[in-house]
């Protein structure tokens, strides 16, 4: 027993002997490992203090606190990500029009169609390393890539990256990456915010197989004598599609072009450590979905607005005309008071 129980601090301080890759490098096997599958289990550690809000559980759970996910992909369109629990498990699986969920706690299954470039709350599948890594790596320019020691993460030595953002409105002080060199698949991720002097958000595999999985890991099967859940969607932003699917956002929002491909009422601007999510809802909305708890505050651009801050993400929920805005990213609630200002004049959607 004393034997077993010395083997991690003896795998840990093994000698990293990783093959040094330049920044660029790395970043663009990151980037092209879309199609690269990989199969494990992942612990992810989040500091973010966000209150609770309806329908937004599992988002808050995955940003707010520590997750155990096991997940297997074999492609873009066939993949499965298991959210574990003292109780039980959510399970995804993920196919080419959508995902199916089910949760072995109450017993019952969801379904929810949705595009590639809508824009949704954050799901389990989308904090494991090789998602996370490489969304934030596509968003890196290429200066602000900077080299990094290797490090031996799930038995493996590899190589790491650094991004350190230029956008002075991004909460992100830097980003620390590392990857297998071949296939590009993350391995690891840190997210320090500004001011910080730890991760406010890690997520890494403990145990990891760069294989493919079988089919029968991804594919989804109905369990017999489940029900459907009674609100199919499970995603808040879902939900709002259909509500918002009559506003039409513009194409550019104070000097931020907003992101291809996205029509209605929810719409990302900007791009990099700069991206703000806007979403225009029916002004009661606003007043009846957001806690009094979370008091209105006079803003300098002249009307009253809502805000929520943590140390990465901000939030901030106004009402101007007949629409309310909702708006959020990993910017500064400067940045954020820059776009509602302008929001407040044009009233974009009306």
């Amino acid at each position: 027993m004393a034997v077993l129980a010395a083997v991690p601090a003896v795998v840990g301080a093994l000698p990293v002997r990783a093959t040094a890759v330049e920044p660029d490098q790395l970043a663009a096997a990151i980037v092209g490992s879309t199609n690269a599958p990989y199969q494990g289990y992942v612990e992810t550690r989040g500091q973010l203090a966000i209150p609770d809000l309806p329908d937004v559980d599992t988002a808050t759970a995955l940003l707010g606190g520590p997750a155990k996910i096991r997940v297997w992909r074999a492609s873009p369109v066939a993949w499965r990500a298991d959210l574990l629990n003292p109780t039980g498990e959510s399970d995804t699986y993920g196919d080419a029009t959508g995902t199916w969920t089910w949760d072995s706690t109450d017993r019952r299954v969801s379904r929810i169609e949705q595009a590639p470039g809508d824009v949704r709350l954050p799901r389990p599948a989308d904090v494991v390393p090789p998602e996370l890594g490489r969304r934030l790596v596509d968003g890196a320019a290429p200066g602000e890539l900077q080299p990094l020691a290797p490090a031996r993460v799930a038995g493996r030595s590899v190589p790491g990256l650094r991004i350190v953002p230029a956008d002075p409105v991004s909460t992100v002080d830097h980003v620390d990456v590392w990857a297998d060199a071949v296939t590009g698949v993350v391995l690891r991720v840190a997210v320090v915010s500004r001011g910080a002097d730890r991760p406010v958000f890690e997520s890494q595999f403990l145990d990891v197989s760069l294989s493919r999985p079988a089919d029968n890991l991804v594919t989804f099967v109905r369990p017999t004598g489940v029900r459907n859940r009674r609100n199919q969607s499970t995603d808040l932003l879902q939900q709002l599609r259909s509500i918002t699917s009559s506003v039409q956002l513009p194409a550019s929002l104070a000097g931020l072009a907003r992101a291809p491909g996205q029509t209605g009422g929810i719409a990302t601007y900007g791009d990099g450590f700069g991206v703000v999510t806007v979403i225009a809802v029916p002004s009661f909305l606003i007043s009846d979905a957001i806690p009094s708890t979370f008091p209105l505050t006079d803003r300098p651009w002249g009307g009253q607005a809502r805000v929520v801050e943590t140390q990465l993400v901000n939030a901030m929920a106004m009402s101007s005309g007949s629409l309310g805005y909702v708006l959020t990213g990993a910017v500064t609630v400067a940045e954020l008071d820059r776009v509602a200002a302008v929001i407040n004049q044009v009233r974009p959607g009306q």
